[in-house]
């Protein structure tokens, strides 16, 4: 019984990490892409409102994603 709770666990772990993680990156993802597809996107306003609402983003990612929106500065 023991050994099924662990792996329960690790099930529901990795699910949580796929949740939270991944939909950040397909969110980003999916902004790029429209902006890409000519949709009147500011991905750096995107990715502000995504923080303002404590939306955990890592700096690679967010530079990443400006990078790839011609949105750096410099």
């Amino acid at each position: 019984m023991e050994r099924s709770n662990r792996k329960v666990f690790r099930v529901f772990t990795f699910c949580y990490i796929v949740r939270f993680v991944c939909a950040d990156l397909l969110t980003i993802g999916i902004l790029l892409r429209a902006k890409q597809e000519g949709y009147p996107i500011d991905i750096k306003e995107a990715i502000h409102r995504m923080i303002a609402r404590r939306i955990r983003l890592s700096d690679t990612l967010i530079n990443f994603a400006l990078q790839q929106a011609g949105e750096l500065d410099d």
